[in-house]
């Protein structure tokens, strides 16, 4: 019963928070780099991301309806910002030392870190 109570606690936090166990883990274990944070600012907004609406008897009641983000949002949103698939910051100097017409600016770069750095 204990253990089935700690799951529990452990899941509500994480829908709270708006991470996987994935993400928790991977944020709380590096030391060198921090990823970017998916989750919202509101608890409400998290719930939203998971369960597909705001009210609460809907949250609890069993239903077939698809989940508002499906994240191909969230490729888009961190490619605009030069961050790859695995948080870290694309830049690769051209062959003479110029940068690549696609690679993302210095301050674009300098933007991104900054905002995983938060």
């Amino acid at each position: 019963f204990l253990v089935m109570l700690l799951f529990l606690f452990w899941q509500w936090y994480l829908a709270f928070s708006g991470t996987t166990t994935i993400e928790f883990w991977k944020y709380h274990a590096s030391v060198v780099t921090v990823p970017y944070d998916f989750s919202f600012d509101l608890v409400r907004d998290n719930l939203f991301n998971i369960f597909g609406t705001y009210k609460l008897v809907r949250q609890f009641s069993p239903s077939l309806r698809q989940p508002p983000l499906t994240g191909l949002e969230w490729s888009f949103f961190l490619k605009e910002r030069g961050i790859e698939e695995d948080g870290e910051v694309l830049f690769e100097p051209g062959k003479d030392g110029a940068e690549r017409r696609d690679a993302p600016s210095i301050e674009l770069v300098e933007r991104a870190s900054e905002s995983l750095a938060v």
